[in-house]
């Protein structure tokens, strides 16, 4: 009986395609454009906008598909119309923002697949221990006097996420016990932040949707991450590839293990699940 044949692979980006330096390194750009050229289907998994995948998809312009925004926004490349859109609700989204505000949390919205932050906060990015976005924030977020403010005060706002950046892990955690009883998706993500999104929306959702979109079968998917926002996707895809880096607790949904995001493991990944028997008869 032959193994399964993999038809499409989902990146997670930071920690995972990018290496500790933000940097898709040579060997890992060259084993992307390898599985598009063996005809396979290499699609994004992030918690980032679809603003801020501009660079990536520069460098992979074979790339068409993409679950964004921890699954909140299906994107196709070629089209006008994102393939599904999962915005928080805004009377969910206000409640949440009024009980962030007086913590000194820094709120980041994404705003139509555009991320929006207040001017204020982004002297601050290094205290809530995300100095490393600094040129990304700078690059793709709208800055904006009042960045919640702006955000729930527009005719129709449609948000598909809201990040939580925390000082401390503890700030976290509490952060999560005030808004438990809304009815909000919530994952940890970064040292620090916390993912808001629409009820039963995350990455692992978002894969069966692409999926559906495109006619692959769910066991014929890999997933490949680090962090806890991926858990969902790991336990959604047909083969389930944690990083080297990879948080304890998600390393135990892995069915394999490859190296760490300096030293490769998304390239190994390709080669050695994705692409392996492809030359076979």
């Amino acid at each position: 009986m032959k193994e399964q044949r993999y038809q499409l692979i989902a990146l997670d980006i930071d920690g995972t395609l990018l290496n500790t330096n933000k940097e898709i390194t040579p060997d890992t750009e060259a084993a992307v454009h390898r599985a598009f050229a063996a005809g396979k289907e290499v699609v994004l998994s992030t918690g980032r906008s679809f603003a801020e995948l501009a660079e990536i998809l520069d460098t992979f312009p074979e790339m068409r598909y993409g679950i964004c925004e921890s699954g909140a926004l299906i994107f196709d490349r070629q089209s006008d119309t994102p393939i599904a859109v999962h915005p928080i609700d805004v009377e969910l989204a206000r409640q949440a923002v009024d009980i962030a505000r007086p913590r000194d949390i820094l709120i980041h919205i994404f705003l139509n697949g555009r991320p929006v932050i207040s001017q204020r906060r982004m002297e601050q990015l290094a205290d809530f221990q995300i100095p490393y976005f600094q040129s990304m924030f700078e690059r793709y977020s709208l800055q904006v006097p009042d960045g919640p403010d702006y955000c729930l005060n527009q005719p129709h706002p449609s948000m598909e996420k809201i990040n939580l950046y925390h000082h401390t892990v503890e700030e976290r955690s509490e952060t999560e016990r005030l808004l438990a009883h809304l009815p909000l998706s919530m994952v940890d993500s970064e040292k620090t932040s916390l993912e808001l999104s629409a009820a039963g929306v995350d990455k692992g959702k978002g894969l069966y949707e692409l999926c559906r979109h495109l006619g692959i079968p769910i066991e014929a998917t890999i997933a490949v991450g680090d962090s806890f926002n991926d858990a969902a996707i790991l336990n959604a895809a047909g083969l389930a590839i944690g990083m080297g880096n990879t948080a304890e607790p998600v390393r135990k949904l892995c069915d394999v293990i490859v190296k760490d995001c300096d030293h490769d493991g998304v390239a190994e990944a390709i080669e050695r699940y994705l692409l392996a028997g492809e030359t076979e008869d």
